[in-house]
């Protein structure tokens, strides 16, 4: 319950700003451009104990992923079905993908959302 009024202030707050600290942490909203032509909003939320979050905005559905370990860049997985919904950051490039379906979507040119 604590994580998902977590999720729900951080939106509240980024919908203000792009970059925002709580005492909770900090969140920061991104606006990727994909190659389906398809737009997708990222909230990251940062907390002080260390756990990080990215909720994504996509084709009218919002998905709340955890950090999780990788080789290289940002990997964020739902931490209750592992190999579903996927996506993973690194520099400007973004791939978003779903071990249960074939198609992935990339990403680039993450940009802070403006106030």
């Amino acid at each position: 319950m604590r994580i998902l009024t977590l999720i729900l202030l951080a939106l509240l707050v980024t919908a203000c700003s792009s970059t925002s600290r709580t005492k909770d942490g900090i969140s920061q909203e991104w606006l990727y451009e994909c190659d389906d032509s398809s737009q997708l909003h990222v909230v990251y939320i940062n907390q002080p104990n260390g756990q990080s979050y990215a909720v994504l905005s996509f084709h009218d559905r919002i998905v709340t992923l955890s950090v999780s370990r990788s080789a290289s860049g940002a990997l964020y997985i739902d931490p209750n079905n592992p190999d579903g919904v996927q996506w993973h950051t690194k520099a400007d490039y973004a791939l978003l993908s779903n071990d249960s379906d074939p198609h992935h979507v990339e990403c680039r040119s993450g940009t802070v959302m403006a106030d």
